[in-house]
């Protein structure tokens, strides 16, 4: 089963994003903010993260940085999730 790893601290949004992800057949790792999700990340070396820019603790900007500087982790596929629906965001 393949594991992915979402990091979102809107808990409906979270919870949702899971549930879809499960039916499809994935293994979900969760966190609700910066730190935890890099922690989760190193420790597991899913094969995707998921991960919201605005979180507390440390932003998903931040997260992707450290990420990168990391040998295990610096070729795991990335994408953000956001809110922000204008362009200039």
């Amino acid at each position: 089963m393949t594991t992915l790893l979402l990091i979102e601290d809107h808990a409906p949004l979270r919870r949702n994003l899971e549930d879809i992800l499960t039916l499809e057949g994935y293994h979900v790792l969760i966190a609700a903010n910066g730190p935890d999700g890099l922690r989760l990340a190193r420790e597991n070396q899913p094969a995707l993260i998921l991960c919201d820019i605005m979180l507390p603790g440390c932003d998903g900007m931040e997260i992707l940085a450290a990420l990168r500087t990391d040998p295990s982790t610096v070729a795991t596929p990335f994408i953000f999730l956001t809110a922000k629906g204008d362009p200039t965001d």
